[in-house]
């Protein structure tokens, strides 16, 4: 997960990484704690399904 103040998300890089798997998610600056904890349970929850699935 990453999480950045810049606008990154038409970064060349970024989207590489992103196409790679390094980073999973994003999350644009100012995020609220409610927010970032959401946002960490729901990548948590693919996660764990990806791994049942397997």
């Amino acid at each position: 997960m990453l999480i950045s103040a810049y606008d990154i998300e038409n970064d060349i890089v970024f989207q590489y990484y992103l196409e790679l798997g390094i980073i999973d998610s994003f999350i644009a600056m100012h995020v609220t704690i409610s927010r970032l904890c959401q946002k960490v349970r729901d990548e948590f929850l693919v996660y764990q399904l990806a791994v049942t699935l397997k």
